[in-house]
């Protein structure tokens, strides 16, 4: 049974999540870039994590599956279906990687081999994870592709990646990723470089893919228009750190952080007129050598008080009575916050 991100906190305390990473902290050196990161992804959800770029996005998702970085080290606890991926081998990473973890990687056309056909890349990997003849293989592998919207496989699967523009490029490493019926998908950007016709067809492609699977998948974007698109709910990242959680629905009807409320006014919209200038965030993120030691966002909020340049504030559950599962970490927040959780001189915006 599919999770339902509208189901009420105490509901969803019955789920077993699929993927589950704990108090997550990727360093290189000593510079932190991702810290203290928690969160779940349940079973056919779609989750998206959002943020402008340097926030540690990609970052989080590649060290919670253990594709660790070189020079980075990662602490914490990543477990997926009730391993601890942060605690394997390489081998054993390759056993899940492809089978039971699927990956569509943000630059295709470095993610597929440019001087192997699509032919030979897809049926490598499906016989590394299948005991299937050959002609088995390439039967599921015509199969994939037919089922990602190719309609003539057989040439596709004899060109090279450079052969084929820049959608066919990106539908074929859908089928990669989901051609053994992964249970996780991770998408990194998917639609990024494509038009906008192309981005669409790619989306409904992978939607599709997901739901035939039954597959969950963790989307990583900056693209807010592709969060209203797919995603049940939404993870919003910055400068390494969880600055919201909530359903899609809420989160784009009513944004909880200062943050979020940045990201969602930035978003050029057709029919609003406002003089044909685009709303930016101002300011720049701080980088991750000189984090500051109040809240990590204060610099460039227009709500910051001297409270959130002293004080860290923490991920905390939006009221209960709200029937929601939403957390935000801000001594302010434009929603209201768990009675008994709220600062000193506590104002809640309309």
């Amino acid at each position: 049974m599919a999770f339902s991100p509208a189901k009420a906190t105490a509901e969803m305390a019955g789920w077993e999540p699929l993927l589950s990473v704990r108090d997550m902290t990727v360093r290189f050196g000593t510079t932190v870039v991702v810290e203290g990161i928690s969160f779940d992804v349940y079973p056919e959800e779609i989750v998206a994590i959002v943020g402008e770029s340097g926030s540690g996005k990609s970052m989080t998702v590649f060290s919670a599956t253990g594709l660790m970085q070189p020079g980075s080290t990662v602490s914490g606890e990543s477990r997926f279906g009730g391993e601890d991926l942060l605690a394997l081998s390489g081998k054993a990473l390759r056993s899940i990687y492809g089978s039971r973890i699927g990956y569509i990687f943000q630059d295709v056309m470095t993610s597929l081999n440019p001087v192997r056909r699509i032919r030979s890349q897809i049926k490598e990997t499906f016989a590394l994870h299948l005991k299937a003849s050959d002609a088995e293989i390439e039967a599921r592998a015509v199969s994939v592709l037919k089922g990602c919207g190719i309609v003539d496989p057989d040439r596709i699967l004899g060109s090279y990646p450079h052969e084929l523009s820049g959608g066919l490029r990106q539908r074929v490493m859908i089928g990669l990723a989901t051609g053994l019926s992964p249970a996780l998908l991770i998408a990194d950007e998917p639609t990024t470089a494509l038009d906008t016709s192309t981005q669409a067809q790619v989306l409904d492609t992978l939607a599709e893919m997901s739901r035939r699977s039954r597959s969950s998948v963790v989307l990583v974007t900056h693209n807010l228009g592709v969060v209203a698109a797919l995603a049940h709910r939404v993870i919003v990242m910055y400068c390494g750190r969880i600055l919201e959680t909530a359903s899609s629905q809420e989160l784009l009807d009513s944004p909880g952080h200062p943050y979020t409320a940045a990201l969602l006014a930035a978003v050029p919209l057709i029919d609003h007129d406002d003089g044909g200038r685009l709303k930016g965030i101002p300011g720049e993120m701080p980088s991750p050598l000189d984090r500051p030691a109040g809240c990590i966002y204060a610099a460039r909020c227009p709500y910051a008080q001297e409270l959130c340049l002293r004080e860290r504030p923490e991920l905390r559950q939006a009221d209960p009575a709200a029937q929601t599962a939403r957390e935000v970490a801000c001594h302010f927040p434009l929603v209201p916050i768990s009675a008994g959780t709220q600062p000193s001189g506590q104002r809640v915006h309309s």
